[in-house]
C-alpha cells in the first residue's frame, strides 16, 4: 500500500531530499524518490495543491507565474512572487519526487503550445535550420514554432543524427552491447536494466537515437546478453496471465508506476527482463479488458477487475481443461 508522505515538517530528515531541484540516481533511490511517468493521482494531486496556491494568493491564471520569464512588463514581479512563495515547494506537497520534477511537469501541463500534433517534414527541417541560427535556445525556437521550448527540444534530440529504422544490424547490436556494458561498468552475464543514461548510449551507437536504443536493450537485447537464455525456450501461458495478474493485485499498488517490475520479474522464469514484463501486462490488459476504457479507468478498479472478474474465468478454464484430459 502506498504510504502518505509527509512534507511540511522540516525536521524530517528527508525534507531536505525531496526539496531538492536535482538529486543524483544513487539518492533517488535510496530515498525512493520517484521520477519518469506520472501516475493520475499525481496528476490530481498537483492539481490540487496549484488550486489551493492560487486561491491563497489570489490568482486566477497560474501560467503569469510558471511562464513568468514570458511575462515582459512584470516579469520581475512574477519571478519575485515565485520565490518568495515558494512555488514549487507548495506544488510538490505530497509528492515523493524532485522539485525539478514537479517544475517540468507544471511545464508541460499549462503551456498550451505542448500539445499540437505530430511534426510534419516541413517542420523537423525548420527545426534544425532555427537551431543552425539560433543554436540551442529552445525557448526562442519555440516561439517562432509555436511549440513548447521542450516540445522542440525533445524533437531536435529525435532527428539530429537522422537514426537509422528497421531492424538493427550485427553492428549496430555490437555496439549497444558495448555501449551499455562500458558506461555502466558491468561485463556480458551480469544484468542490468536501471542507471543506463540512453543519450550517451545513443552517442556511441549513433545511427539509432536514445528512445531506439532504451527499447533495443530493455525489451528485446538485454535478456540475451546476460544469465537468461533459459527462458528462450519457455513459453508465456494462460496461467501466467493469471499468476502476473495475482501478483501485481497483491502488490496493493495503486498505480501501475508504483509497480516494482525488478522485483516482480524475479518470480517468473521466462520473463526476459521488468521491461518484457511490463509489455506482457500491457498485452494482457489490452486481450482481457477490450470492453474497458483504459484511458479513464482507475488503476486499482482495473486490477480489481482482471483480478476478480479475467483471473478467476481463466482460473476456471484451466481446471476445466485439466479435469478432461
Amino acid at each position: 500500500m502506498e504510504t502518505t508522505l509527509t512534507f511540511e515538517n522540516e525536521s524530517d530528515p528527508l525534507y531536505l531530499i525531496r526539496h531538492l531541484w536535482v538529486c543524483d540516481g544513487a539518492r533517488t533511490k535510496r530515498y525512493g524518490l520517484k521520477s519518469g511517468k506520472w501516475s493520475k493521482k499525481e496528476e490530481k494531486i498537483l492539481k490540487e495543491n496549484l488550486e489551493r496556491y492560487l486561491e491563497c494568493h489570489n490568482i486566477e491564471d497560474p501560467r503569469k507565474l510558471i511562464f513568468a520569464r514570458h511575462q515582459a512588463a512584470e516579469k520581475r514581479k512574477w519571478k519575485e512572487l515565485v520565490k518568495v512563495t515558494g512555488l514549487y515547494k507548495e506544488l510538490a506537497k505530497g509528492l515523493n519526487r524532485t522539485l525539478l520534477s514537479v517544475y517540468r511537469k507544471a511545464l508541460r501541463t499549462f503551456d498550451e503550445n505542448n500539445y499540437v500534433g505530430k511534426y510534419s517534414e516541413a517542420e523537423d527541417r525548420d527545426l534544425l535550420k532555427l537551431v543552425a541560427l539560433h543554436g540551442r535556445k529552445w525557448t526562442i525556437i519555440g516561439g517562432i514554432m509555436g511549440r513548447s521550448n521542450l516540445s522542440v527540444q525533445h524533437r531536435y534530440e529525435y532527428i539530429r543524427d537522422k537514426p537509422n529504422h528497421g531492424p538493427w544490424s550485427e553492428e549496430e547490436t555490437n555496439l549497444l552491447k558495448q555501449a551499455v556494458r562500458k558506461l555502466t561498468k558491468t561485463k556480458q552475464g551480469d544484468e542490468v536494466y536501471e542507471g543506463i543514461c540512453w543519450t550517451s548510449v545513443a552517442s556511441i551507437v549513433k545511427t539509432r537515437n536514445n528512445n531506439m536504443c532504451r527499447e533495443k536493450w530493455l525489451e528485446r537485447l538485454c535478456w540475451k546478453d546476460c544469465s537468461l537464455n533459459n527462458v528462450v525456450s519457455k513459453k508465456w501461458s494462460s496461467k501466467n496471465d493469471v499468476d502476473l495478474i495475482t501478483r501485481i493485485y497483491e502488490s496493493k499498488a495503486t498505480d501501475e508506476t508504483d509497480i516494482d517490475w525488478a522485483s516482480l520479474c524475479e518470480e517468473f522464469e521466462m520473463a526476459r527482463s521488468p521491461a518484457w514484463l511490463t509489455q506482457k501486462f500491457t498485452t494482457v490488459k489490452r486481450k482481457y479488458c477490450q470492453s474497458v476504457d483504459l484511458q479513464n479507468t482507475d488503476f486499482e478498479e482495473l486490477i480489481g477487475y482482471l483480478y476478480n472478474v479475467v483471473a478467476t474465468d481463466l482460473q476456471n478454464k484451466i481446471l476445466l481443461n485439466s479435469s478432461d484430459s
